[in-house]
């Protein structure tokens, strides 16, 4: 699975997405790389700290408190079986 951060209207997404693709390779490399048994323990620990940049959150996306009614209309929620979107409507539409 991947995860990309929100994006601005009218900000290119298949970047987005390849960047996130890329990155999820290299990190399953990395883990691979990890599971043999014949590395040398400074080999080890670069791979380590490899996959712990890898692992990290790209940015921090913060978040309105409150979106006031003038600037959201419309709302496209959109995800795989079971992710949660229904309750993020029902949540979204009391306030």
């Amino acid at each position: 699975m991947v995860f990309l951060p929100v994006r601005q209207p009218g900000q290119p997404i298949w970047d987005v997405v390849k960047k996130a693709v890329e990155k999820r390779k290299k990190r399953e490399e990395v883990e691979k790389a990890l599971r043999e048994q014949n590395l040398a323990e400074p080999e080890r620990e670069k791979l380590r700290k490899q996959l712990e940049e890898l692992s990290q959150a790209d940015r921090v996306v913060e978040y309105p408190k409150k979106v006031e009614d003038d600037k959201m209309h419309h709302l496209v929620v959109f995800g795989v079986e079971g992710c949660g979107k229904s309750e993020l409507a029902r949540i979204l539409g009391k306030e």
